[in-house]
């Protein structure tokens, strides 16, 4: 076993010392290249979905830059090379949730786009229990409809922001243990309380 590991670890070592020669040229894509920041927001009835208390996993793609990450309320991404591209807000495992914006990246600047995904989520919400009681440790209830949104607390309680429209739920173990499973529509997302 000791002698698989030191020849992994001297192909990795090869493999990375091929690489750094490469390395300087990749190291400065962006030197001499104007480049920006872009902040993304996103608001639930008009304020950050985090302020719901519900789980929310969106994501941003720029078209001709390339995925920039998953957000739940904000994100900034720096050393944007200058230009406009077009972008997607989606939702984890599921497609896009609105229509895609153009975006301008100006030198220096930080370009700011808000989505207000009121019109396109709602909460699921409720409790998971085992014969009245809090489930056991490490289970946790995910909901699925054009996206995916998980959540675990010690005391059987979720919330999940997820896009509005038929989908379905379960709750299991991080070992993939099944508990159950329900289905039906996330509604038309809530009023202000």
């Amino acid at each position: 076993m000791v002698s698989k590991w030191l020849q992994f670890g001297r192909r990795a070592a090869v493999a990375f010392a091929a690489l750094a020669v490469a390395a300087p040229v990749a190291a400065q894509v962006n030197v001499g290249v104007d480049v920006g920041s872009l902040q993304i927001e996103t608001l639930y009835q008009g304020a950050p979905p985090s302020a719901t208390g519900a789980s929310c996993s969106f994501n941003a793609n720029l078209q001709g830059y390339g995925f920039l990450g998953n957000l739940c309320d904000s994100m900034t991404v720096d050393n944007i090379p200058a230009g406009t591209y077009t972008l997607s807000l989606g939702y984890a495992f599921g497609g896009t949730l609105l229509p895609p914006v153009a975006v301008t990246i100006a030198s220096g600047e930080t370009t700011t786009q808000t989505f207000d995904v009121t019109p396109v989520v709602g909460i699921v919400s409720g409790s998971f229990t085992v014969a009245g009681l809090p489930p056991p440790s490490g289970y946790g209830v995910c909901g699925f409809t054009n996206g995916k949104a998980c959540e675990s607390k010690p005391d059987g309680t979720f919330a999940l922001m997820l896009p509005a429209g038929p989908g379905s739920g379960s709750a299991s173990s991080r070992r993939r243990t099944r508990w159950g499973s329900s289905s039906g529509p996330c509604g038309q997302p809530r009023a202000p309380s």
